[in-house]
């Protein structure tokens, strides 16, 4: 069975639900990262676009929504993924607040997604 991007979005959600940790708080922005490339990865291979699986799909998956002129949804892509890197990668945490950034990723995931679905 294969773990969908919505379901990484909603541990994101259950993630930063009551008193989480620091550690809840950043997997929370890698999931809900992870759950809005997963959604957009998806799309663009249902249309026959040609995406990696390599560390170079992040980036042609937000050139593909470029070429689309889906441009807030591309760079929408690209904050996600910054603040994911930031989250995984900072320690201490780059950003001067931790959960509102954590509430922030997982309600930009969550537009993403929903703007995906809405098609062009």
């Amino acid at each position: 069975m294969a773990f969908t991007g919505d379901e990484f979005l909603a541990v994101a959600e259950s993630l930063i639900r009551g008193t989480p940790t620091e550690g809840d708080l950043r997997s929370a922005i890698s999931r809900a990262y992870y759950g809005a490339f997963l959604r957009a990865r998806d799309y663009c291979w249902q249309r026959g676009v040609t995406v990696d699986q390599t560390g170079r799909a992040h980036e042609q998956v937000r050139q593909h929504f470029q070429r689309q002129m889906r441009r807030q949804l591309a760079a929408d892509l690209l904050s996600l993924h910054l603040l994911r890197k930031n989250a995984d990668y900072d320690i201490p945490f780059s950003k001067p607040n931790l959960r509102a950034e954590s509430s922030a990723a997982v309600h930009l995931a969550a537009t993403v997604i929903a703007a995906i679905d809405a098609g062009p």
